[in-house]
């Protein structure tokens, strides 16, 4: 019932960032599985969408900054 109602915009928010389907599924993934995984995280005063909003957005930074230090390896190590 949580991934029904809230995949879709949570697709729209990683599509805006990555425009890629397979980064996007990776991503959203993610964010369902610490849901599941851990769900005390997302209590509280927030309602649940905010904190599925932030941890989409935390987990698209740590997916382009893992990416950029790959990148950049990659060019010291050539």
């Amino acid at each position: 019932m949580i991934y029904d109602e809230y995949y879709l915009l949570l697709w729209k928010v990683c599509y805006r960032k990555f425009n890629d389907q397979a980064e996007c599924e990776r991503v959203l993934t993610e964010v369902f599985h610490q849901l599941w995984k851990c769900p005390q995280q997302f209590s509280g005063n927030k309602r649940l969408l905010f904190y599925l909003i932030e941890c989409t957005n935390s987990t698209i930074a740590n997916i382009q900054r893992k990416a950029q230090c790959q990148l950049h390896n990659e060019r010291t190590c050539s």
